[in-house]
Order: structure tokens, then C-alpha cells, then sequence
């Protein structure tokens, strides 16, 4: 092989790498609307939730207001879920990981809320 090949050969493994690693490009408007279809699959599954265990879906504003809250102060130093400026992410790849543990962590949180909100009703309704 010669080194044109060779070195043409290494260019293209290394673009490829680096397609592989990085993903597609992202904009706002992607940013944005995977950030929208994120946030409709947790309220599903959340208002799936709450009528398993019959409580009012009324209780999720509640358990949203409570998370906005404890995440409100949190600093944009890149700590997922609440310091990530979703802003400045550049890549498909890093977009769909960082949000996937936003998911998690949004569902689990509010799902946990909505548990222990049915509990405490329970416990206030005793005599």
C-alpha cells in the first residue's frame, strides 16, 4: 500500500470515528423538539401512573411545581439532569444521552412524589 492510500485510508477511518462518536449535527429547533417529545413521554408515563395507583392526576402540577423548585438553583456547570445548557448542545448523540437520563430522572422523581402524595393522603384521612 502506498502512503497516499494508506493516509487516505486513516482520514476516512478517522471521519468515521468521529461521525460514530459525535453524531448527526443538532440545532435549537432539534434541541427543542426532542426536549418537547421527552417531556410528553414522562407525563405519559407519569399520568399513566397516577391512575394505576388513584390518585388525582391534579397531584403531577403539584409534583412538577416541587421539582422546578430543587432544580431551580442548580448551576449551569454541565451536571445532568438540571446544570446542562441543552443550548449549547452540538451533536445528535450527546443530545439523546443527556436527555435520556433527564427522562429518568424526571419520571423516577415524579412518579416517587406522586407515591408519597398518595401516602400522605392516606395517612391524613386516618382517624
Amino acid at each position: 500500500m502506498n502512503n497516499k492510500i494508506g493516509a487516505s485510508v486513516v482520514v476516512i477511518g478517522m471521519m468515521m470515528t468521529s461521525a460514530e462518536v459525535f453524531g448527526d449535527p443538532v440545532n435549537r429547533t432539534d434541541v427543542e423538539k426532542a426536549q418537547v417529545d421527552m417531556i410528553t413521554r414522562v407525563d405519559d408515563a407519569v399520568s399513566r401512573y397516577a391512575s394505576e395507583i388513584g390518585i388525582d392526576p391534579a397531584y403531577l402540577t403539584y409534583c412538577r411545581a416541587d421539582m422546578y423548585l430543587r432544580s431551580f438553583n442548580h448551576p449551569a456547570n454541565g451536571h445532568i439532569p438540571f446544570g446542562v445548557n441543552y443550548n449549547n448542545i452540538t451533536d445528535s448523540s450527546n443530545l439523546k444521552q443527556l436527555l435520556s437520563v433527564r427522562e429518568k430522572y424526571e419520571r423516577a422523581f415524579l412518579i416517587l412524589c406522586l407515591a408519597n402524595a398518595k401516602n400522605a393522603l392516606a395517612q391524613a384521612a386516618r382517624p
